[in-house]
Parts: structure tokens; sequence; C-alpha cells
């Protein structure tokens, strides 16, 4: 008999997943001692926001910490609920909580348990439309065992944002040193720079801070690289790597179906995770919560689009699809994004004492709302359009949960980081 094979994936998933709770919990409590004990009132909500969020993210991180343990120890469990999606109709009925939860949120907003209910609510208010988006995305479509689910949502939900930080700052640091070089050149602008030093240093008030750098933030050049930054290249770092959970499953995934759904489980892990660092109580937090439901569902559809597209190169060799379909994310997202810089500019330029007339940017701000409910409703009917379309592969016959795998042949299906 041969020597079973060492499940190194198992491990890996184990480990990591295992580090990234104790972090959080340490992240946690450093948190809540900072809100509740070390800085004052003002500091309450943000640092017990913080302390409930991390400690929810650690939450949905130890499904797949103690599933690859016990696939490490031997347990079958894997193989038992490798089964196609079929939440019923429980997700469609938590969805109807929403409404409530928001009511809830705006009714603690400045009331004396806002620090304590308001990032509860928000977990639930941002943590419930992703369960419903990825419901409807992977309704009787093959998704392999509940490892695999847990492991794909947590390494968009832990290892993407790790890696897409650390890419986005190597790329700010480049636009910085770019910056500075370019500022030092300008002698009108190295003047201004100097007179906001000096206005800061001398104490600046928090409500006149955006006055104070608003004339900066206006400028052409500076509009520009914001936009190419973060219309552009996000989502072109963003949409390369948040399926990168996908990238351990090479071969192991049967078809583009299973694509989709490894991407949308994998955008869907990123969207919680951005939604709640996003967090921010005040009475814009349900505007704010309302809007980063837009953002989820664009993360999760393009996600599941670049999953299908992925496996569709992998075995049938569909590289221009891949090419395009990545393109095509890229754009969905970065307009999403440029809607957002838009109105940013806007917003500053009409906080300044005296408004800055800016026609065109004005008329797009206006617009913003509109173009941003639109690609919305256009992720929506694509997520349920592809899901639709890939139901026909659920028809291949599926191996019976009975049938136990060879001793020496383990499933290699189940492993993901």
């Amino acid at each position: 008999m041969r020597n079973k094979p060492v499940d190194w994936l198992s491990i890996a998933q184990f480990a990591f997943s295992l580090l990234a709770v104790l972090g959080l919990w340490g992240l946690a409590f450093g948190a809540a001692l900072i809100g509740l004990l070390g800085m004052g009132e003002e500091f309450a909500l943000p640092g017990v926001s913080l302390a409930i969020g991390a400690v929810g993210l650690s939450l949905l991180l130890l499904p797949s910490t103690v599933l690859a343990f016990l696939r490490l120890l031997g347990s079958d469990l894997a193989e038992r609920t490798r089964l196609k999606v079929k939440l019923g109709w429980w997700p469609l009925a938590a969805a109807l909580l929403l409404p409530a939860i928001l009511l809830l949120g705006n009714w603690a907003v400045g009331s004396s348990i806002e620090w304590m209910a308001l990032p509860v609510l928000h977990f639930l208010a941002v943590g419930l439309p992703i369960l419903l988006l990825v419901y409807l995305g992977m309704r009787h479509l093959p998704a392999g065992s509940l490892q695999r689910r847990w492991g794909l949502f947590d390494s968009g939900l832990a290892l993407s944002p790790l890696l897409i930080i650390i890419a986005e700052m190597v790329v700010l640091a480049v636009f910085a040193a770019g910056g500075v070089l370019w500022i030092t050149t300008q002698a009108e602008l190295m003047d201004v720079l100097r007179d906001l030093a000096s206005q800061m240093t001398s104490g600046v008030v928090p409500d006149k801070f955006v006055e104070l750098i608003g004339p900066l933030l206006l400028r052409p050049g500076f509009i520009a690289a914001a936009f190419l930054f973060v219309a552009l290249i996000v989502p072109l770092i963003e949409e390369a790597l948040k399926p990168v959970g996908m990238w351990f499953l090479h071969g192991r995934l049967q078809g583009p179906a299973a694509g989709f759904a490894a991407g949308l489980l994998s955008g869907a892990g990123y969207a919680m995770f951005e939604s709640l660092v996003a967090f921010n109580g005040g009475e814009e937090w349900v505007p704010v919560t309302m809007a980063r439901m837009g953002t989820a569902v664009v993360h999760i559809t393009v996600s599941g689009l670049v999953g299908w597209a992925l496996v569709g190169a992998w075995r049938q060799r569909r590289y221009l699809a891949l090419a395009g379909t990545y393109l095509a994310a890229v754009a969905i997202h970065g307009t999403w994004n440029a809607m957002t810089v838009i109105m940013v500019v806007d917003g500053v330029a009409a906080a300044q004492p005296e408004p800055v007339s800016m026609p065109a940017i004005s008329a797009l701000a206006s617009a913003a709302p509109f173009i941003l409910i639109v690609l919305g409703l256009l992720c929506i009917t694509l997520l349920m359009v592809w899901n639709r379309r890939l139901q026909p592969e659920k028809t291949s016959p599926p191996q019976s949960p009975a049938t136990p795998a060879l001793p020496d042949q383990p499933e290699p299906a189940d492993n993901v980081l």
C-alpha cells in the first residue's frame, strides 16, 4: 500500500486561517481597550466598531480553520458535504430583515448605545445582502465541499485583501515619489504647500480641513492622478487578485460553472472585508451602508465572471475570453470607482468658502447616482443570467456521496487556501 500523500493545501489553509483568526483576536482586544478605557468617549465608537468587525471577521474564518483541521485528521466531512448549493428559502427570509436592521441602525445613531449597537447592526446590514447575492448566483451550481466553499470565501476575506493592499501601496508609493519630484519643479505649488503646512502645525479644526486642503485637491493634475489610480489601477489590481484562492485549485475545478461559483465566493469574501473595514457611524450610516451594498454587488458579480473565464482558459484554452472578461470586469469596477471620485471632487469644490465652478464635474456628479444604480442593476442581471446559463452543467451525474475516496487517492477538489 502506498503512503498517503501529504495534504499541503489543507495544511496551508489551516495555518493561514488560524494565524488570521489569532491576529484578528489580538486586534479586537487592543481596539476594545482603546475604545473603552484608553482614549475617551470620542474613540468609543471607532474602537468598539473595529473590535466587533475584527471579531466578526474571525468568526467567518473559523469554519475554514476547523474544516481544514478535520481534513488533516482524516475526517470525511468534506467529502460528505460535496454538494450543490441548496440553501432553501432562508437567505431570502433573512434578507427581509434588512429594512428593520437599517431602521434600528438609524435609530441607534446618536443614542447612548450607538457605540455598542451600530457595529453589530452594520455587520448584519452588509452581511445579509452578500448572503443573498451568493444564494442568487450559486443556486443549483456545483460548489464543491464545505471546506472548499469556506476556503474560497475566506481567501477573499483575508488573503486577497492582504495581497491587494501590498500591491496598491507599492503603486501608491510610486505615484507619491513621482508626485514629489513633479512638485519640486513647481515653485507656486511649493509655496501653497508651505502655507498649508504652517496652518496645520498651528492647529486646524477638523471641519475646516477640507476647506484648507481643497485648493490643492482640486488642481487638475491631482484630479487626473486620482482618476488614474482609483478608476484604473485599483480595478486592475483587485480584479486580478480577488480570486487568488482559485489559483490553488488549478486543474481541480471541473468546468466553468464551478469557476463561476468559486469566483462568486471569492468576491463575496472581499466584499465582506471591504464593507466591514469601511464602517463609519454618524447620520450618514444608512446611505453609506446602502452604497456598500451596491459595491458588494459589483465585487461579487465581476469576480464570478472572472472565475468563469479563468476556468474556461485553464480547461478549454479560451484565453481571449478570459482577457475580454477581465477587461469588462475592470471597466465595470472602474466606472463605479470613477463615479465615486467625481462625487467626492464635486463635494470638495462645493465645500470651499468660495465654491469652485466645475461644470463638467458637477454635471457628472448629478448623474452619478443614476449611473451607479444602473451599474448595480446590470450586475444583478448578469449574476442571475449567468447562473441560469450555467445551470444545465449540473445535469452531469454527480458522484454518490456514499462512495468513499480511496485511502491513497484523496479528493483534491476539497482543498483551497
